[in-house]
């Protein structure tokens, strides 16, 4: 049994400020829906462009979730796509925007997705890992709606979760099955 990924999240309204395993990642919380065919793939046997792109990956989030495809982060903020992001005058709170899972999703596992080429393993079969996460989220939110601790744990640990990397002709599949996830408010972790 693989040992489980330690993630802190602080999602923030403009980026998302993460450590997996020690290592601090910054991500814009951004998104793009993608509605047409997005078909600039990498040749998966070019070895190259596959260790170029690998050690990119957070740059270049190109993956679907749940059925439907985006660009995530980095991608989505260069890119000409409309971008969605984390809206700070929301009712509803940081917890209930797209973003809020789809940017630390994606980033987990395009950090799985790393790991796994750097040991050698081959990153077109089906990956995995299990995650104990500590979130934050704004003091305003949970004290207006105590109810949004619970609902954002709940995004991540009621489901295992499936990303796919569209980067390749192959796509790459990531599983991530939440051990724990515990919010705090912000300044709590």
């Amino acid at each position: 049994m693989q040992k489980p990924l330690i993630v802190a999240n602080d999602l923030g309204y403009g980026n998302l400020k993460m450590t997996i395993d020690e290592e601090r990642i910054f991500q814009p919380t951004v998104i793009s829906p993608i509605d047409q065919a997005y078909d600039d793939t990498i040749d998966h046997t070019d070895s190259e462009a596959v260790k170029n792109t690998v050690d990119d990956l957070l740059n270049q989030m190109n993956v679907e979730i749940d059925g439907a495809h985006y660009l995530v982060g980095n991608a989505a903020q260069n890119s000409t796509i409309e971008r969605i992001s984390t809206d700070i005058n929301a009712r509803s709170g940081k917890a209930h925007t797209e973003a809020a899972k789809l940017v630390p999703l994606s980033t987990i596992a395009a950090q799985v997705v790393k790991k796994a080429y750097d040991e050698g393993e081959d990153i077109f079969s089906p990956l995995s890992a299990t995650v104990i996460m500590a979130a934050s989220l704004p003091i305003e939110d949970i004290e207006n709606n105590p109810d949004d601790r619970e609902y954002y744990q709940n995004i991540f640990v009621k489901n295992n979760h499936i990303v796919v990397f569209r980067n390749f002709d192959y796509k790459i599949s990531v599983t991530i099955r939440f051990k724990s996830v515990q919010v705090y408010k912000e300044g709590g972790i």
